[in-house]
């Protein structure tokens, strides 16, 4: 549900945008919008819903790349810039078929059916939708037609005052309000209050009238993206994709994967892992530190790094934030030590106690304000990994990696080691021994993603046979040569 809301909120940010002058492909024959692009089973996908749901794709491409910084104007960008339309369209059919032929396939099975949770969050979607409409976008509309009144006023205000002007010999200077000096205030007298804002004043009818129109236009407008005609229609789409969602999870789940599956997939991954590692080491650190990849191998040069940090106060941090841009090198190194100033006591108190031998487990507990060294953190287990090998893509605040390789045996300590954050005292808690990790080590990882992987292969194999099936049967019938990428080119 939360990915189909987020999508949601994206079609409705970017509404404006398409219906005002986008050019995607317009399709105004009847004829060419009711061709069946798809007939599963006996429900007839039509080119107008596979056409919308084409250009909502595109359109969210576009959006995305120009979010990450990538603009969709090849003169501007290059040609990599350029949405592939025709990967974009197969992708849509595939999974405009797919979700059909898995929705019947559940109610063939049985699981069509939701449980009380799951029709409560679809309704709970549904209204998050439609309120969506009904208030924070009939809200915008208001604001939006307010505002271009008061424009169209501003230009008609300006245009009557040229031509009553006009010829006029006589040059009219206005004030400069930059210029008007503050009024002193005499012994004892206090300033005037400061008006109470004005409050916002409610809008005419007609704007009101206005913006219901608009927010109608643009329901249609979504449910057009969407492939449906109707918001009737909409809970029940959303009911879809559930049941959908809720099949995929029932097959995926049929595929067990066992013992031996894990323990292959470490022996070869530790294997592959051992060449690209020596190759580059510090790629472990990627492995290590993703959540899509598990590392089984550790190469040479790796240590292990705990801490205790004396965060900078929010109060010393905006000493240093707040300084103007065109601060002296004095000014910044004064703020910055006066900042320092501020948790040195407690640093220091908690080097002496490190530098008496107390152990330093108890003085994480006691004075660190780390997360990741807190007790339930991963990192706390083992400490923040250190190596030269990380040097090229430092990952770390200015400093601290050095710090922590200059640590020269396990068991060193550092002095105060200063950084953006604040004061850090550093423990060289072990070295990564080389070679292959034990699999106890990486065990949660590893069979989460392996189980996922195995999972997936066998859902779109099982995707793969059943489509086979059906279109052997003359179940299902697809005439995809009827949508023609060259008219979704930008």
């Amino acid at each position: 549900m939360k990915a189909s809301k987020r999508f949601f909120f994206l079609l409705i940010a970017l509404m404006m945008f398409i219906f005002s002058g986008c050019q995607f492909v317009k399709v105004n024959e009847e004829r060419d919008n009711a061709q069946v692009i798809m007939d599963i089973n006996g429900t007839k996908i039509l080119k107008s819903q596979v056409v919308a749901r084409i250009n909502t794709a595109i359109l969210q491409e576009q959006y995305n790349r120009m979010f990450s910084g990538q603009s969709t104007d090849p003169s501007l960008a290059g040609i990599d810039s350029i949405v592939n339309s025709s990967m974009i369209i197969s992708q849509v059919e595939q999974s405009i078929s797919n979700r059909e032929l898995l929705y019947q396939l559940a109610v063939e099975a049985g699981q069509d059916k939701l449980s009380a949770e799951d029709e409560k969050a679809c309704k709970d979607q549904y209204d998050a939708e439609i309120e969506n409409y009904e208030t924070t976008y009939k809200q915008q509309a208001i604001d939006s037609i307010i505002a271009q009144k008061a424009a169209e006023e501003e230009a008609a205000k300006v245009s009557d005052e040229a031509t009553a002007t006009d010829g006029v010999a006589e040059e009219t200077v206005s004030p400069d309000v930059s210029e008007t000096p503050t009024p002193t205030l005499a012994p004892g007298q206090t300033p005037e209050p400061t008006p109470t804002p004005v409050p916002t004043p409610t809008p005419a009818p007609e704007v009101i009238a206005e913006a219901e129109k608009q927010v109608e236009t643009y329901k249609q407008d979504y449910l057009t993206l969407r492939g449906l005609t109707s918001m009737d229609q909409l809970l029940d789409d959303i009911r879809k994709d559930k049941i959908v969602e809720k099949y995929s999870e029932y097959i995926k789940a049929q595929k067990q994967v066992t013992a031996e599956d894990f323990q292959k997939w470490y022996d070869s991954t530790a294997e592959s892992q051992k060449g690209t590692f020596e190759e580059s080491p510090k790629y472990f650190y990627e492995y290590t530190n993703s959540e899509s990849t598990v590392a089984c191998y550790a190469p040479k040069g790796y240590r292990y790094v705990k801490q205790i940090l004396i965060n900078l106060t929010e109060e010393g941090k905006k000493k240093i934030s707040d300084l103007p841009e065109d601060a002296t090198e004095e000014q910044k190194a004064a703020a910055k030590e006066e900042a320092f100033a501020e948790i040195k006591p407690k640093a220091e108190e908690a080097l002496a106690k490190v530098k008496k031998g107390d152990d330093f487990e108890a003085l994480i507990d006691e004075y660190n304000e780390d997360p990741g060294m807190q007790k339930d953190a991963e990192t706390r287990k083992t400490g923040y990994l250190a190596s030269e090998a990380m040097k090229e893509s430092d990952p770390y605040t200015a400093g601290f990696l050095d710090a922590c390789l200059a640590l020269n045996k396990v068991g060193a300590t550092s002095e105060l080691i200063a950084t953006d954050f604040g004061y850090h005292i550093l423990l060289y808690s072990s070295d990564v021994p080389e070679g292959k990790i034990p699999y106890e080590q990486v065990k949660t990882k590893l069979e989460a993603q392996v189980t996922q992987s195995n999972q997936t292969s066998y859902y779109m194999q099982f995707i793969n046979d059943k489509t086979g099936e059906w279109e052997k049967a003359g179940k299902l019938k697809l005439y995809l040569n009827r949508i023609d990428p060259d008219k979704f080119q930008q």
